[in-house]
């Protein structure tokens, strides 16, 4: 399980996660590492595709653990012992590294890069980013585009 200790360390854990549930590497050195009570890695791989097809609109919890099969609570508590943050959590740290991505390659306005991450409008990107980050989304892009 991936430990947090800050709001950018759920960014690094939550890209170190999905990476590993695409890969279906172990987490550790054993060739089958024993994770109890978490998500098959067919069922993470199929997780992670399915929320990054899904970024610029409505992803819920239920129909995630529609996806998997499983229910609703233990879905919960499966993957937050597979990713090592909950699922609203790990939605979010991926709505935001695709806003960065847009805001790095592409001219558009935070207005428009935050309708096509699935957010409702600019001042909920900035809300959301902040607290993921640590700065605002044109701070960011500013220091970045500049370099």
């Amino acid at each position: 399980m991936i430990e947090l200790t800050n709001q950018q360390g759920c960014r690094e854990a939550v890209i170190e996660a999905a990476a590993e549930a695409r890969r279906g590497a172990p987490r550790s050195g054993n060739k089958r590492p024993r994770i109890r009570g978490g998500l098959a890695p067919w069922r993470a791989r199929r997780l992670v595709a399915h929320i990054d097809a899904r970024l610029a609109g409505r992803v819920s919890v239920a129909e995630l653990a529609r996806l998997t099969g499983l229910s609703g609570g233990h879905f919960g508590r499966a993957f937050k012992q597979t990713f090592g943050v909950p699922p609203g959590a790990f939605l979010r740290c991926r709505r935001i590294e695709f806003a960065q991505g847009m805001m790095l390659r592409t001219d558009f306005t935070l207005s428009q890069i935050a309708f096509r991450c699935g957010l409702f409008d600019q001042p909920h990107l900035s809300k959301m980013f902040r607290r993921v980050v640590g700065e605002t989304p044109s701070t960011w892009r500013r220091a970045r585009r500049d370099a």
